[in-house]
């Protein structure tokens, strides 16, 4: 980013700041170009742990990104970003859990004719046994608190 310092009253990230590596230099970046008093807000998927490996494989691949976090490393990263203020509501019971809960049958099934059509019977057959599998666990990682969607927010103190 190449903002000058102070510029910006607001930032505001939706489920993008999980794919960066580098959380910390980019909070400082962050502080540095917000007004004093400015917010940051965003939502981001956390992992908390301790976690399974195999939550921790099939979480990953399900949000396409390897750098997921808990959310006390969220907070602890602002915190020594110098943001004040921080605050996070978990959002996962009204969101991850619908969304799993009320589609997981559809896509199941679409998955499923998909693979049928286009990769064979074996494929079809392997897919057919997977996926209420990783739908299962992605569900008790959500219902475990291990897999969460929260919105966090904090205010820039100088």
């Amino acid at each position: 980013m190449s903002f000058p310092a102070k510029y910006f009253d607001h930032v505001l990230g939706i489920e993008a700041i999980y794919h960066l590596k580098d959380k910390k230099t980019l909070f400082a970046k962050i502080k540095e170009v917000l007004k004093p008093g400015g917010y940051l807000v965003f939502s981001d998927y956390t992992l908390e742990t301790p976690y399974s490996w195999l939550l921790y494989e099939v979480a990953t691949e399900m949000v396409e990104s390897k750098h997921l976090i808990g959310i006390d490393d969220y907070h602890e990263m602002l915190s020594n970003a110098g943001f004040i203020g921080i605050n996070s509501i978990d959002v996962t019971k009204n969101t991850m859990m619908k969304t799993f809960e009320y589609e997981k049958d559809e896509n199941y099934r679409n998955v499923k004719e998909y693979v049928r059509v286009n990769y064979g019977i074996f494929s079809y057959l392997l897919v057919s046994l997977l996926v209420p599998v990783i739908t299962y666990l992605l569900l008790e990682g959500v219902k475990n608190n291990k897999l969460t969607l929260q919105f966090i927010s904090c205010e820039n103190d100088c």
